[in-house]
């Protein structure tokens, strides 16, 4: 079938039955939020615990052929299943990063033998060196253009001769500081491995259409898009669930594929796509 057959669709079934309908090679970025094993009120989240591992080693197996050679993929796991996740995505591809995603969980009424779960861990992994990786910057601290605001030009360039005596030995002399960039006092600094984002709870926006037990919110999957695609790019996701992924792709003018095995999330899924408009960012 050709590529345009399966952009911009959700498809309600099976992972392991339409993956193989779909080409190989034409995905730029996937994110994928699979079961935990946990329980949760959805299938395949109750399982047994050798049944759940060989069916992770069949969904990694059937999703890598999917990625384009300059492709990236995006992973939750809870730590039961974590390493071994890790462990079969290393299989074919290249591990970049571990990202950690900071919730800041609520004080519990229920009183467990154990520390209070505040994050979920997140595997970045690329097909090859050559992936796209757009940097998003945080916003600079008040201390930091407190320190620096004497110290820039009228644009907010730190004067080679006001850098810190650290930043003066990393660029030596002032000709190679102008060559390589400029540090500008407002531009914030790369974004890191720690992503703070508030889950979706009760009062939060996309609460709304929360029918599902583990919805993502749209601003922490909206790094992921905007990190590792650009516009016009195919962005899947086969546990699409409430439809997260496929919402921000299509906000932010990348093409989606999505594939959802329940009829109820499905359903939401639609609805929540047919409400999003073309381009919206959160940031």
């Amino acid at each position: 079938m050709q590529v345009s057959t399966f952009q911009n669709r959700l498809f309600l079934g099976d992972c392991l039955t339409i993956l193989p309908q779909i080409p190989n090679g034409i995905f730029d970025l996937i994110i994928l939020d699979f079961p935990y094993n946990m329980g949760k009120d959805f299938q395949n989240d109750n399982l047994p615990e050798a049944r759940f591992a060989t069916l992770l080693q069949q969904w990694v197996s059937a999703i890598v052929p999917k990625l384009k050679s300059t492709g990236s993929i995006y992973c939750f796991m809870g730590y039961e299943y974590f390493d071994l996740l890790k462990a079969e995505l290393s299989k074919y591809l290249t591990f970049r990063r571990e990202l950690i995603w900071h919730y800041q969980a609520r004080g519990s009424k229920v009183t467990v033998k154990n520390y209070l779960p505040e994050l979920d861990k997140i595997l970045f992994f690329t097909k090859s060196s050559n992936y796209t990786f757009n940097v998003l910057r945080t916003k600079p601290s008040r201390h930091t253009i407190e320190r620096y605001a004497k110290s820039t030009d009228v644009e907010g360039f730190v004067r080679y001769e006001k850098l810190p005596p650290s930043l003066k030995k990393k660029w030596k002399s002032k000709e190679q500081y102008t060559k390589s960039g400029r540090w500008n006092i407002y531009s914030g600094k790369p974004l890191g491995n720690l992503l703070i984002v508030p889950r979706v709870k009760v009062g939060h926006p996309e609460a709304k259409f929360d029918k599902h037990p583990t919805q993502k919110p749209e601003k922490l999957i909206e790094i992921f898009v905007k990190v590792s695609s650009n516009e016009g790019d195919l962005v899947g996701d086969f546990f699409a669930g409430s439809g997260t992924t496929p919402v921000v792709a299509k906000r932010l003018r990348r093409k989606y594929c999505g594939i959802e095995i329940e009829k109820k999330f499905y359903n939401i899924a639609m609805e929540r796509l047919k409400a999003t408009p073309t381009y919206e960012s959160l940031f």
